[in-house]
């Protein structure tokens, strides 16, 4: 009798221990800095501001803590941007070329995939500058290319003839156009009467810089991107030339952009909101972040967005589509169009603890403004 009630209680015990240790008694995951512990979204986000605001000492500091809990918590998002900013920290250091290609070698293991990133870091430089080392680099970079596009290609394209479907059925309000100014040129969008793709952010975002070089030599079908950058008071002095100096730093030419305030960008993601629950699957959430690319035809009808850096070969299947669009309205040919070739990659990131970074959730920084920026992602649902 007195062993059976032993192993009855050490039974109770186990089990009682087991429970504690399900995620449902889990504490919430922290990361040690700077005497404090701060919640995972906060870190994300100062990683990418860190490096913004070139505060390399915090950041290093940040990312080591990032990286050592993310192995022990195994939250993919800490090990990704945690081992990503521990490398770039390495080669602004000047540490050896080949214990910084290991470290991104690392980085891409734990899933990080930002090949625009990688290609051009300025950290990076010491490794691209090294004869052997480079060749090494080079077959990364590929193989990762290679990698997103067979991973990434046919999901993109399922997705987009979902919303390319939902648009044809559901048939979207227009977009205000005629409210979308052009500050340099003068006039607005609605004054083009032909398909445009209206690249939504926020001034001075890297993510925007990077997606404006992707897509801004592609001008097939007529439809040529357009920025549109979302100011709280697009009217003022202030954000007016804050902006064509911006539009100048990345090349956007001044008929090329247009600006929009607070009570336009709520429309607009409403909008896209209603167009995505129609042209996506069951339960899968709404996310806008910048930079957001948002196609129209010829009427201002919004026929497609996607949220993140849309690859040259991404654009070109939406345009194929719009095209086909076109045609089959003014009944010139056939629906059935064929993908390309090679499948779009696309920037991405695990939809773990924040859909809205992938190499972070980056604004500027709180303490220091810098002229050149840093930044992959901003969350543009956080702005309403």
């Amino acid at each position: 009798m007195l062993l059976r009630s032993m192993v009855k209680t050490l039974c109770l015990v186990l089990l009682i221990v087991a429970g504690l240790e399900s995620p449902l008694f889990a504490q919430p995951v922290r990361v040690p800095f700077e005497g404090g512990k701060r919640p995972v979204k906060w870190a994300l986000i100062r990683l990418g501001r860190f490096q913004q605001s070139n505060q390399w000492e915090r950041l290093a500091e940040l990312s080591e803590s990032a990286l050592n809990v993310g192995k022990q918590s195994k939250n993919k998002q800490l090990l990704q941007l945690g081992q990503w900013y521990t490398t770039l920290v390495k080669g602004r250091n000047g540490e050896p070329a080949a214990e910084v290609l290991e470290s991104l070698q690392q980085a891409t293991q734990y899933g990080y995939h930002d090949v625009v990133g990688i290609r051009s870091a300025d950290e990076l430089a010491v490794v691209r500058g090294d004869e052997k080392l480079a060749v090494e680099f080079n077959k990364l970079v590929d193989d990762l290319q290679a990698e997103i596009d067979t991973r990434l290609g046919k999901t993109f394209r399922e997705a987009a003839d979902r919303q390319v479907a939902a648009n044809e059925k559901f048939a979207p309000k227009a977009l205000p156009l005629e409210r979308y100014t052009l500050p340099e040129r003068g006039g607005n969008l609605a004054e083009s009467k032909e398909p445009q793709v209206l690249i939504l952010s926020r001034t001075y975002h890297d993510g925007f810089a990077k997606q404006w070089d992707s897509l801004s030599e592609v001008t097939e079908g007529g439809a040529r991107p357009v920025a549109l950058f979302y100011e709280n008071n697009p009217s003022s002095e202030a954000s007016r030339a804050m902006a064509a100096r911006y539009a100048k730093v990345v090349g956007v030419p001044a008929s090329g952009y247009a600006l929009i305030g607070r009570q336009d960008f709520t429309s607009l993601r409403e909008t896209l909101r209603s167009l995505h629950s129609q042209g996506t699957e069951s339960g899968a959430p709404f996310d806008l972040y910048f930079p957001c690319s948002v196609v129209v035809d010829d009427q201002g009808v919004p026929l497609f967005f996607h949220s993140g850096i849309l690859s040259a070969n991404g654009f070109r299947y939406i345009i194929q589509q719009l095209r086909q669009r076109l045609t089959n309205d003014a009944g010139e040919g056939p629906k059935a169009t064929p993908p390309p070739d090679e499948p779009p990659a696309e920037e991405s990131a695990d939809d773990e603890e924040e859909a809205s970074t992938s190499d972070a959730d980056k604004t500027q920084s709180d303490t220091a403004p810098a002229p050149e920026p840093k930044k992959d992602k901003s969350s543009a649902d956080s702005e309403s």
